[in-house]
């Protein structure tokens, strides 16, 4: 499986708190989407704890947890 090469880092990571609670963060790429049609190489690589085989892990694990009470 090829992955695209991203462009640009993960801005969420250095916006500050204002920025992160109001979603000012993603505005480039909103304008962008606006625009035009984006693609893989428009978006950013997100970090390891934000991929989706870890986040289904942890998920699984609450849900576990939950049945086992």
């Amino acid at each position: 499986m090829n992955f695209p090469k991203y462009k640009y880092a993960y801005p969420e990571k250095s916006a500050w708190f204002p920025s992160r609670i109001t979603f000012w963060w993603i505005t480039r790429l909103i304008r962008q989407g606006y625009k035009n049609v984006l693609t893989e190489n428009d978006v950013w690589e997100l970090p390891e704890s934000e991929k989706t085989n870890n986040v289904v892990e942890s998920v699984q694990y609450n849900i576990d947890r939950k049945h086992e009470l």
